[in-house]
């Protein structure tokens, strides 16, 4: 949905969301590779109207995180990384341009007066509202004074965060944005079931709870009783028996449906 075709791209800033560990930095550090990729591309950037860009000014792509040392970490080290393993970026450029690879963290501003391609900002949630509000409003105003006439192409603003419960700066940002958002919200459930990592230890089964009964680890068939609704047995994987039996509550809410999917629509009838 980002890239309909090799050339384009349909979003400009994209959201990425979800559970820990699902993956959000690396898809970041794959669009961001992209993006250089696509640059290198243009045999002449004055003729690719990189508006305002100067001739022989590196342009720069920016990564940012609550730290510098995280932002290196975290992002610029393992892009680093994955461009090695690359027979393209390694070996095989069209056109090596002057392309620098920024650190930046939450009490810096290292893209003020940069030609910043694209960038992204790494557990944006948990930095200063007011700081990161300002700095993703600079960037982004970046963008349009340098970059206006290939924002079909190629530049990206990543805003890439889990959730912090003492406030959302992304929610907050896209609800007000008139930037084009493609959002990607995961929950680790998600992530893993698309891994294929389900129902390898087993199963075990769950009733998800009606407006009678509230939901519970089922242990014996006994403690089902004839007025129970059959449909909401569902066959878990056991991997996820642990977090059912901590807080079965906590454990359906907001996930029953994602849930269901999960377990395959493996109901008893």
């Amino acid at each position: 949905e980002l890239y309909p075709d090799p050339i384009h791209t349909t979003h400009n800033v994209v959201s990425l969301s979800g559970a820990i560990g699902i993956g959000k930095s690396r898809i970041a550090r794959i669009i961001m590779a992209y993006d250089y990729c696509k640059l290198t591309y243009f045999d002449n950037l004055q003729y690719a109207s990189l508006d305002n860009h100067v001739s022989g000014k590196s342009i720069d792509l920016l990564f940012e995180h609550r730290t510098g040392a995280k932002a290196w970490e975290e992002l610029i080290d393992p892009f680093y990384d994955m461009m090695k393993k690359s027979p393209y970026f390694s070996k095989g450029m069209l056109n090596d341009y002057k392309t620098r690879f920024l650190q930046d963290g939450e009490t810096t501003n290292v893209g003020i007066g940069k030609d910043l391609l694209s960038f992204v900002c790494s557990e944006c949630n948990f930095q200063k509202k007011e700081k990161i509000e300002a700095k993703v409003f600079e960037l982004t105003s970046r963008l349009t004074s340098r970059f206006q006439k290939l924002l079909n192409y190629l530049p990206h603003v990543i805003l890439d965060s889990s959730a912090n419960d003492e406030g959302n700066f992304m929610d907050d940002y896209l609800a007000k944005t008139t930037w084009s958002v493609k959002t990607a919200r995961y929950s680790a459930w998600e992530m893993r079931d698309f891994m294929n990592m389900f129902f390898l230890e087993g199963s075990f089964k769950v009733y998800a709870g009606d407006s009678t009964y509230e939901p519970f680890v089922i242990d014996s068939d006994s403690q089902i009783t004839p007025t129970m609704d059959k449909d909401k047995i569902l066959v878990c994987p056991k991997e996820l028996e642990n977090e059912a039996r901590s807080d079965t509550r906590r454990f359906f809410k907001g996930e029953s449906l994602y849930l269901i999917h999960i377990c395959r629509c493996r109901r008893r009838g």
